[in-house]
């Protein structure tokens, strides 16, 4: 929940980068140095008589080496703690803990903010400063090493989440279509036709997201990979990149506009129009903003600091317009976004001295993440793991002849469980619901046997899916998520990021967490039914 409310804010409330590093150790609680161990222990209060009763248990270990068949001799264990032990879990975070605790301690690192970042041995360090995760990984990589734990470089992955879109300038295209007329409008490229990268399916080009993350688009990419001839039209994907054009000095215009009629702009090849003076300044602080502009009726101009327009007095007075305010927030939000492009493309992660792999997919805690914050890819996974569970239990329920209510208590505990994993986290599109209401719909008519028949007379039967619902004894899908989602509210309502969220200002479109509610109307209007006055 902290990563995703870490991810949501970065994508839609602000234009940094996102700089996260998933922390991998190799063979964690067998390598963990017991003497260390025993020492922090001993630091951390643990008492005379338990510290004992560990090392005796410790000093017993044995373990006999097999293969095929034959045992090898047994020999003492001298490291790790013992998996499946109870006390192991919280050993092994107690160590994890002084490692925080002493980092924070020694830099300029907030102790809540480390310990929130880890569980056991799986840990996410983040930062909008790629030179401070880079310094935190190393801090960690030193600690974990004193209590005889190593990072692994192959399965240690980063991530890189781009913040908000900051305004860009108006494109070349859609610029010169505006003044000429001429070239696609944008509903005229997502109407044409492109061909899928993955899979080399046709189809248009608003429905290629959407697509990729169908399974026919899965089931196409192994032969379409294969394929000998393989004709890919990267343009159906990628804009093609603009010839580098030459960096030219800046210049100095001058032009004469009369109200009468529109004035062209004086630079080459620019389309733009304009009938004052006002306009075509504007225009030469958006699109030529290195270039000077000078109306002769006007005279020259100054060139104001903060939004680059050419105005007659660029004092406290122009800067206090809603116009110069504006362009100057703008301005900002371009500058920082280049600077953070740029680092972003530059920016190489190193453990162990060995670069590691920037992903842009990873498995944390069991939760599919993406660096662009999408929960497609995590709904898909969950779905498909949780109808081959359905497939394997249903089988040995009917073979036993299991009642409907039987069934229905599986299909609760351990399906629903697989399929919601992490579903407190989701943001849902309309799509992704519905897949995940089908599947739910078409589990209970199993259930109940409840199935779209035909009759007797060819006549087709589809029993209403509330109806099968409440005879299968469970509640819709949408009312499963909003409770885990009100569940974990309970704790994101006290974390520093939920505050940051909150007060921030939205400058994407995406769906935020914190404002979607998965409750049906009517489920709604109960639940505040039954809240008390106030």
């Amino acid at each position: 929940m902290e990563l995703k409310l870490l991810m949501q804010h970065t994508r839609n409330c602000g234009v940094e980068n996102l700089y996260v590093i998933f922390l991998d150790l190799k063979k964690a609680y067998y390598s963990l140095d017991r003497d260390r161990t025993m020492a922090i222990l001993k630091g951390y209060g643990v008492g005379k008589n338990l510290l004992a009763f560990i090392k005796r248990i410790w000093d017993g270990d044995t373990l006999v080496s097999k293969q095929e068949g034959f045992f090898g001799v047994p020999f003492d264990v001298g490291r790790g703690v013992r998996c499946g032990d109870i006390d192991s879990p919280i050993i092994f975070n107690i160590v994890v803990d002084a490692i925080i605790r002493d980092i924070a301690a020694s830099g300029d690192y907030d102790y809540e903010v480390l310990l929130k970042s880890f569980y056991a041995d799986d840990g996410a360090i983040c930062d909008t400063d790629p030179a401070k995760v880079q310094s935190l990984a190393n801090a960690f990589k030193d600690r974990f090493e004193r209590v005889g734990l190593e990072m692994n470089d192959v399965k240690t992955k980063a991530m890189i989440v781009e913040g908000a879109k900051a305004p860009k300038m108006q494109s070349k295209e859609a610029f010169d279509r505006l003044h000429t007329g001429e070239g696609k409008s944008s509903l005229e490229r997502k109407a044409e036709n492109v061909q899928c990268r993955l899979c080399g399916l046709m189809l248009q080009r608003q429905n290629l997201e959407k697509h990729q993350s169908r399974k026919t688009c899965e089931s196409g990419r192994m032969t379409w990979a294969t394929s000998q001839e393989n004709p890919v039209n990267h343009q159906s994907q990628e804009t093609h990149a603009e010839p580098e054009m030459e960096e030219q000095l800046p210049q100095e215009y001058c032009v004469s506009i009369d109200k009468s009629c529109k004035v062209d702009c004086p630079v080459l090849d620019c389309p733009g129009r304009y009938s004052n003076g006002r306009y075509m300044r504007e225009h030469f602080r958006d699109r030529h903003p290195d270039d000077t502009i000078v109306v002769q009726q006007e005279g020259l101009y100054q060139r104001c600091v903060r939004c680059n327009m050419f105005v007659q007095n660029a004092g406290t007075k122009h800067q206090a317009t809603k116009t110069c305010q504006k362009a100057t927030s703008r301005r900002e939000r371009q500058k920082v976004a280049t600077q953070h492009a740029e680092m972003k493309a530059n920016v190489v992660f190193t453990v162990n001295g060995k670069p590691i792999e920037i992903v842009e997919e990873f498995v944390y805690l069991g939760r599919l993440v993406t660096k662009d914050d999408k929960d497609g890819p995590a709904v898909m996974r969950n779905l498909a793991r949780a109808r081959a569970k359905w497939a394997s239990m249903r089988r040995f329920l009917v073979r036993d002849a299991a009642d409907p209510k039987t069934m229905a208590t599986f299909y609760r505990t351990v399906v629903l469980y697989v399929l919601l994993y992490g579903s407190e986290s989701w943001v849902l599109t309309g799509d992704l619901m519905r897949q995940l209401r089908s599947f739910h719909r078409r589990c209970c008519r199993g259930l109940t046997g409840e199935f779209i028949r035909q009759d007797e007379e060819g006549e087709w039967i589809c029993p209403k899916s509330e109806e099968v619902l409440k005879k299968a004894g469970v509640l819709t899908i949408e009312e499963y998520i909003q409770r885990r989602r009100d569940t974990i509210m309970k704790y994101a309502e006290t974390r520093n990021i939920y505050g940051k969220c909150k007060s921030s200002r939205k400058i994407a479109s995406n769906l935020l967490w914190w404002e979607v509610n998965y409750y049906s109307d009517d489920a709604a209007e109960a639940l505040a039914s039954q809240a008390p006055d106030g």
